[in-house]
């Protein structure tokens, strides 16, 4: 599904953390769009799959996920998940069932993919939140210092958008990188269980530091959108 900008009562455009994150932290990489593209839907599959699974829905069928995310590709793009996305799919998806017991014991109620509109400047989505902790699923091939950097804005602002909306302030913030097991060698090693699904602690950004982020980020994209005009 297209996510759409959407605007505020004065007709400004509010952005979106992935509008903050991109503005911080450029894309500077060669990698083809289509590439890109492919690799988004892999991940969209897996946080699907997730959110079945947490609340509790029955018969998690798999092949259906990726079988419609196939569908809307082609749909939107003329692009297709190739046999070896689909395969990895599967990998990421047993390495979070298996490994799962390695997760933070989730308690209370909780919301999955949260649409937060209420604000003046900022609206998104957010994977999931429960009374006490925010977590995000990432399946990035790699999980670096700069990554983590990246997504440590990104769940704080998951976290200041709660705070003014629900009024609820989260204290723990969760990135969970799931990665793959492949063996590609003959000297392949198999991966501990902590190295397949690994939960990262994120540090906790002050509230004022966040919103002059995010006035800072507004105010550039509606200059930028005057421009356009």
């Amino acid at each position: 599904m297209k996510r759409e900008s959407t605007l505020n009562s004065e007709g400004l455009i509010k952005i979106s953390p992935s509008t903050i994150i991109n503005h911080y932290y450029p894309f500077d990489g060669d990698i083809p769009e289509d590439i890109l593209i492919r690799a988004g839907a892999v991940g969209n599959c897996i946080h699907e799959a997730i959110e079945n699974h947490l609340s509790q829905s029955e018969n998690i069928n798999l092949d259906e996920i990726i079988k419609n995310k196939d569908n809307e590709l082609i749909e939107n793009n003329s692009l297709f998940l190739t046999d070896k996305n689909k395969y990895n799919i599967h990998l990421l998806w047993n390495n979070f069932k298996n490994n799962e017991h390695l997760l933070p014991k989730l308690n209370g109620s909780f919301w999955l993919e949260k649409y937060v509109d209420n604000l003046d400047k900022i609206h998104g989505y957010i994977d999931y939140v429960d009374d006490k902790v925010i977590i995000d699923w990432k399946t990035n091939s790699s999980m670096g210092k700069k990554e983590i950097e990246k997504y440590t804005l990104q769940m704080n602002l998951y976290r200041w958008m709660i705070y003014q909306t629900e009024f609820k302030l989260i204290d723990e913030l969760k990135l969970v990188h799931i990665t793959r097991q492949e063996p590609m060698t003959p000297t392949f090693k198999p991966r501990k269980p902590e190295q397949l699904l690994k939960v990262i602690d994120i540090e906790l950004m002050d509230f004022d530091h966040l919103e002059k982020i995010i006035n800072e980020v507004f105010e550039w994209k509606n200059k930028l959108g005057a421009k356009n005009e």
